[in-house]
């Protein structure tokens, strides 16, 4: 495994037609292939497998390697962005690791969307101003872009996004074009520019990761046992060759220089200030929204409880009115109740003015016949006295008082005539003798 990375371009190229048929590093795929028929004819395998299977950290050296592997912990100066170390396990052999998640997968979101939204193609759209993806998808569309650039670009044979073949490219565009739609570019060569963007600022980044790892560690043990998940076991063995290469090492130490150098640090994260712009309008207006509606709530309120208000004015006015009106309806009853009792008292006392008016009449009558008659009151004295007193009778009101011309029948008169005054009140009856 001492050949320089680029001994596999060499053979390649001097393979005869005839041999290098299929044999093609064009997309990620082929060239890990053919990578593998590489590797084969040198018989590289079985060692690189080794390197693998070995738990041992000391008991394999790669001499060609600087920290001369012997030291398995990983600098102190570990890259931020270096992917994690596998965890060893406590299992039933020495060399079983615990097992890990997956980790955070990438399409679930969009796949999500067009499940949950019924179609096929989603709508995307791109700011003028700045020229990145805007608006609720802008996640989802970056994440498909990058789910496609690692498909299909290769990580063996090329250094850079401009070492990948067109045809490459244009197949990345067209997975992208045919699941999104965008909303403000129309011409197709424009939209092709945009994703290629993309996917160059993310294919950097990938590789960027990728070699991040490959400094985590001290030897080429350590680095292919702790090998990144989503790339081939024979990807990561030509990366870790590339990486510890002069050329690279030059390279990225150009870049380090330039990055320190910086004097402002992005600390907004991957979205853009557009994004964050609309994002921050979006929040406003969604308070204002909020705001509204809150106030709206408060005037409701108030409505309803002035409603409230007016309802209890207005029953305890109608309790009012209708108390009011039951004072007076009970003053008229007691008006009208008092005046039938005192015209029933009215008439009682004229018909007993006019009885005794008849009554007063009669007596007088009665009473000049008795001095007119005044010298037969001595007649018949005995023969009265033998007499036995008549029976009562009683006649209604309206007959006439009874009356004697004789003088032996004045004191009785008199009596009956008081008596019929007393009774005309009560029983309305006259008592006379017979």
């Amino acid at each position: 495994m001492d050949d320089p990375f680029d001994a596999y371009k060499d053979w390649l190229k001097k393979l005869r037609p005839e041999q290098s048929k299929n044999l093609k590093d064009d997309t990620r795929q082929q060239a890990v292939n053919t990578y593998k028929e590489f590797l084969r004819m040198k018989g590289d395998i079985p060692e690189i497998m080794a390197f693998v299977e070995q738990r041992d950290t000391d008991a394999i050296v790669d001499e060609d390697d600087e920290s001369n592997g012997s030291n398995a912990t990983p600098p102190s100066n570990r890259p931020s962005h270096a992917r994690k170390a596998r965890d060893e396990g406590n299992g039933h052999g020495s060399n079983e690791r615990k097992k890990r998640g997956r980790g955070t997968v990438k399409g679930l979101t969009v796949g999500n969307k067009r499940v949950k939204e019924r179609i096929h193609t989603l709508p995307i759209e791109f700011s003028e101003s700045r020229g990145g993806p805007i608006g609720p998808n802008t996640r989802a569309f970056v994440d498909e872009v990058v789910i496609f650039t690692r498909q299909w670009s290769p990580l063996i044979g090329v250094n850079s996004w401009k070492d990948i073949k067109e045809e490459v490219k244009l197949e990345i565009a067209e997975e992208i074009l045919l699941r999104w739609n965008f909303i403000n570019i129309d011409d197709v060569d424009k939209r092709k520019e945009k994703i290629w963007k993309i996917a160059k600022e993310r294919y950097r980044g990938w590789r960027s990761d990728l070699s991040a790892t490959y400094k985590a560690y001290n030897s080429y043990g350590e680095r292919i046992r702790n090998k990144p998940e989503e790339i081939h076991l024979f990807e990561w063995h030509y990366l870790q060759l590339y990486f510890g290469s002069d050329k690279f090492k030059k390279l990225s130490s150009q870049n380090s220089s330039n990055r320190q150098q910086q004097r402002t640090k992005h600390v907004m994260g991957s979205k853009n200030l557009e994004v964050h712009a609309r994002a921050q309008a979006a929040a406003r207006e969604k308070s204002i929204a909020l705001e509204a509606e809150v106030d709206k709530l408060k005037e409701q309120i108030v409505q309803e409880a002035a409603e409230r208000e007016r309802e209890k004015e207005e029953n305890r006015r109608r309790m009012q009115e209708e108390l009011e009106n039951a004072k007076i309806n009970l003053r008229e009853e007691m008006k009208q109740e008092f005046l039938n009792m005192l015209a029933q008292h009215k008439e009682g006392a004229m018909i007993m003015s006019t009885l005794q008016n008849n009554a007063s009449t009669q007596v007088a009558q009665i009473i000049e016949e008795e001095d007119e008659t005044g010298g037969h009151e001595n007649e018949n004295e005995d023969g009265l006295q033998e007499t036995q007193p008549g029976s009562v009778v009683t006649v209604q009101k309206g007959a006439p008082a009874p009356t004697r011309s004789t003088r032996s029948t004045a004191p009785p008169s008199r009596a009956l005539f008081n008596e019929n005054t007393t009774n005309v009140t009560t029983s309305k009856t006259y008592i006379t003798l017979q």
